[in-house]
């Protein structure tokens, strides 16, 4: 394991459990969300405790399941949300009692869709989290791929760790890279696939991967800034020892359709080209 515990996100990268909620009793490994997730830890000869969460199911790929976070013994540090919006807030308070110590959410239809009752959705979630000290990767994202960790959103990726560090706010594009990548010879440390940034931000990630001893290069695909001051002072302090690539979408007309706008001092987001 990476000697690494800049801002706190070692176990994030190199959880010891992972509990996912939305695995499929009736779904081989590539066709439930949830399962995808499992496969990739299997794929990826995860050395920790895996835990599927079903309300119904006895086994889901030869894991016992638990019928909520809060019946899984033993500490969690890692949740992966696949269920639909609905059913978000209670996992999260799930999580809270549990003292989970991070969550990603794979789910979406939040802020993302530009409805306003989606968004405050969004906002109770963040709430909850927050006051149960959880930190939350999301929502609407693939989340992580980390080979020395142990952690794959899919069982398609390469075992093999590499000295690439990616940030992406795009769960496709962040696929992409690491599947043709692959073909272009290139092995990934660690690469994280974060959608709406609602907590964990774009800096947080360019913090621990500048100081990640198994990270050389850096790139990122951002289509916005949550906090940009913080961003911009943590490059410019970081591209000093490592390379560091940035990706900006939306600098086409179509690309930018859509944007929303942020908080102030902000660079405006936009959607994915």
């Amino acid at each position: 394991m990476s000697s690494v515990s800049s801002n706190g996100l070692d176990r994030l990268f190199y959880p010891k459990s992972v509990a996912v909620v939305g695995a499929s009793p009736k779904k081989g490994k590539e066709w439930s969300s949830g399962n995808a997730y499992i496969a990739g830890l299997i794929q990826q000869d995860f050395q920790g405790k895996i835990y599927p969460v079903h309300p119904r199911a006895e086994y889901i790929l030869g894991y016992k399941c638990y019928g909520s976070i809060r019946e899984i013994p033993g500490e969690i540090d890692l949740v992966i949300f696949t269920v639909p919006s609905r059913a978000a807030l209670q996992v999260m308070e799930d999580c809270v009692a549990k003292r989970v110590k991070f969550v990603h959410l794979l789910t979406a239809g939040f802020s993302e869709t530009g409805y306003e009752e989606h968004a405050e959705l969004e906002k109770r979630l963040i709430g909850i989290a927050k006051e149960g000290n959880v930190r939350l990767i999301g929502p609407n994202c693939m989340g992580l791929y980390c080979p020395e960790g142990g952690i794959a959103w899919t069982s398609e990726f390469p075992t093999v760790s590499g000295p690439v560090g990616i940030f992406s706010q795009s769960g496709q594009l962040a696929h992409a890279i690491v599947h043709v990548g692959a073909l272009q010879r290139l092995q990934f440390s660690k690469v994280v696939s974060f959608g709406n940034a609602c907590d964990l931000q774009a800096h947080d990630f360019l913090k621990y991967l500048a100081h990640d001893e198994k990270t050389q290069l850096l790139g990122a695909y951002l289509e916005g800034l949550r906090d940009g001051r913080a961003f911009f002072d943590a490059a410019r302090e970081i591209s000093r020892t490592k390379p560091l690539v940035v990706w900006k979408g939306g600098e086409t007309e179509g690309g930018s359709s859509g944007c929303f706008p942020l908080k102030p001092g902000s660079i405006p987001c936009v959607t994915t080209c």
